[in-house]
C-alpha cells in the first residue's frame, strides 16, 4: 500500500465499459424541441456514438414540434425541421366516421 486508505500501486480503477468486442465512447448530446415561435419548447438528452448518430435519432424525440435542434455542449451539430406544427390536443370529434355524405 502507498498509505492509509489509498489503493495499491497494482490496482486498476475501472472508467468505463470495456464489452468483448472494444470500448464504446458515448457523446452526450442535447435534443430541443422548438415551436412555432423557434424557441425552445423542450429538452431531452441522450447518448451517441457518432454525430451522423444523434442526427438520425433526432426526429424521433420532436413529437409535434416544428423542428428539433441536436448540440453537443455550446457545439451545434443540425437542425432538423419536422414541418408544420401540429396540434398535439386536436381530436377529430367533429368527424363522424359511420356517417357517410
Amino acid at each position: 500500500m502507498t498509505g492509509s486508505g489509498s489503493l495499491p500501486r497494482s490496482a486498476t480503477v475501472l472508467t468505463s465499459v470495456q464489452p468483448l468486442w472494444g470500448v464504446i465512447r458515448m457523446a452526450i448530446y442535447r435534443v430541443f424541441m422548438l415551436g412555432n415561435d423557434e424557441h425552445i419548447v423542450r429538452a431531452t438528452v441522450m447518448y451517441c456514438s457518432t454525430d451522423e448518430e444523434a442526427i438520425s435519432r433526432a426526429p424521433g424525440f420532436g413529437g409535434n414540434h416544428k423542428a428539433v435542434e441536436v448540440w453537443e455542449l455550446g457545439r451545434r451539430i443540425g437542425r432538423v425541421d419536422l414541418g408544420v406544427l401540429r396540434m398535439p390536443n386536436r381530436h377529430f370529434d367533429d368527424v363522424n366516421p359511420g356517417k357517410i355524405g
